[in-house]
């Protein structure tokens, strides 16, 4: 009787201890680690607007529509088009788009520049279906007949962001891991398919007041969230020139149209809002790149965050439906935005 009083003595006082260090094993984590896991939390987690990283999911195959009615009155020939550089075109494709059925879980890879200072790059890989409808009666007495076609895609997205450790926060006094640690700045998103073919050279956002910015290398540069962030109002027309080359072994222009790559402009994407419009070619510049241009009105709500994304999407891609001879092949850029209230 006594060995097991003894016994159950022991077995206590262990739990006892084990709760209590379990209680505490944040707290007695090195203070680098623990930095480590909180800084690796807040990068991963899907409700921070500033790394926002899916805005070229369309959600669903109604918000896929072809573009050109709604970007602006200068649009180009109406369908049916003639497609050059490949034997077996679809003709008259009516609407397009991707389906994301699965957003792997972020990888977060973090450098210490100093105690008080982090690099983040992060990286996010998006699987779904390219779909892709074509009219297949174009005459209008008789019912639209619709052939769908769904490629497999792939799209990793990418971005860095510099971390900063709060000063004068009382640790001991807040249970809000994330108060010790903020975003100083964050850079482009910058995604794109395997092996992807399409290059972009450079991306200007223009407002109506004149100013305007060139973007050339979106993971290298980084953007102060409280002075460097584009700026715009509810109303305003913001305009976007892209220029960019395209090193496919098959391209495919589109002669009414010019190019070979389609660009859509992906704005206001986030979980709540995400409209889409389509870019115009303007012709071939000086350096041989592709030059595209196009606006959109700013309709979001003020104070948000938002992402403006230039989506360069290889022709062959949307105007054939062989998956192999064609594969999914895209390049997108995501800039960010915040929406102020007029004065």
């Amino acid at each position: 009787m006594k060995k097991l009083a003894v016994l159950f003595v022991v077995t206590i006082l262990s739990m006892i201890f084990i709760t209590g260090c379990e209680k505490n094993s944040t707290a007695s984590l090195d203070p680098a680690i623990q930095d480590q896991t909180e800084i690796q939390d807040f990068a991963s987690d899907d409700q921070n607007d500033y790394l926002f990283d899916w805005g070229v999911d369309d959600g669903t195959e109604d918000n896929m529509y072809d573009g050109y009615n709604n970007f602006s009155a200068a649009a180009p020939a109406p369908l049916p088009f003639s497609v050059e550089g490949i034997t077996s075109p679809l003709t008259n494709v009516v609407r397009f788009g991707r389906k994301i059925n699965r957003r792997f879980k972020r990888t977060v890879v973090i450098r210490r520049v100093n105690e008080d200072t982090a690099k983040v790059f992060v990286e996010r890989a998006l699987e779904g279906k390219f779909v892709i409808f074509e009219k297949l009666n174009a005459d209008s007495t008789d019912p639209d007949t619709l052939a769908v076609f769904r490629k497999p895609l792939r799209h990793v997205v990418r971005r860095s962001a510099i971390f900063v450790r709060r000063q004068n926060v009382d640790t001991a006094a807040t249970d809000d891991a994330r108060g010790h640690w903020r975003i100083y700045s964050i850079s482009l998103g910058e995604g794109e398919s395997p092996h992807s073919t399409i290059n972009i050279a450079d991306v200007t956002v223009s407002r109506e007041n004149g100013d305007s910015v060139v973007y050339t290398d979106p993971l290298q540069t980084q953007l102060v969230l409280r002075e460097d962030l584009l700026r715009f109002v509810p109303g305003e027309i913001v305009k976007v020139r892209v220029r960019l080359s395209n090193s496919t072994s098959n391209p495919v222009t589109l002669p009414q149209v010019g190019g070979t790559e389609t660009l859509l402009l992906h704005f206001g994407a986030n979980p709540r809002h995400h409209g889409r419009k389509r870019f115009h070619f303007v012709g071939v510049d000086d350096e041989g790149l592709n030059v595209y241009e196009g606006k959109w009105v700013v309709r979001q709500r003020p104070h948000h965050v938002y992402h403006a994304v230039v989506d360069a999407i290889d022709n062959g891609t949307i105007y054939d439906n062989d998956a192999d001879a064609f594969p999914y092949n895209s390049t997108t850029w995501g800039i960010p935005y915040i929406v102020k209230a007029r004065n």
